[in-house]
C-alpha cells in the first residue's frame, strides 16, 4: 500500500524508532515543526509497525534520553491505521525552549 502523503521539508518516513527519528524529532522542533510518520519507507510505502505499545515505549524513551530540554511538551503522538498495518504520526510544533539538541 502506497502512503496518500509525500515527504517533504515538514513531513519524513521512518520505518521504525531510530536514532534519525529522534533527530529529524529535535530538527522540527527547532524550525517549523513538522509530521514523523513511523511505519512508512523513504518511497511511501506502508510497512507497517509490528509492535505498535513497544515501539511508542521506545520513542518516548528515546526522545526523554537524547533530546534537551525535554521536548515532550511540543510533541503529540497518535497511531493510524492503513488497512491491515498501524503507522505512528508523531506531530512536533516549534518548540518553545529552543535550540533542542541529541
Amino acid at each position: 500500500m502506497r502512503f496518500d502523503v509525500v515527504e517533504s521539508e515538514r513531513i519524513e518516513f521512518k520505518e521504525a524508532v531510530n536514532d534519525s527519528a529522534i533527530k529529524t524529532i529535535a530538527a522540527f522542533a527547532n524550525g517549523g515543526g513538522g509530521k514523523v510518520y513511523i511505519g512508512v519507507s523513504d518511497d511511501g510505502e506502508v510497512v507497517g509497525v509490528q509492535d505498535v505499545d513497544g515501539e511508542l515505549l521506545k520513542l518516548t524513551d528515546k526522545m526523554k534520553t537524547n533530546i534537551r530540554p525535554d521536548i515532550l511538551m511540543t510533541v503529540s503522538v497518535d497511531v493510524e491505521s492503513y488497512g491491515d498495518k498501524k503507522v505512528i504520526v508523531v506531530t512536533v510544533r516549534r518548540g518553545s525552549k529552543r535550540p533542542y539538541y541529541l
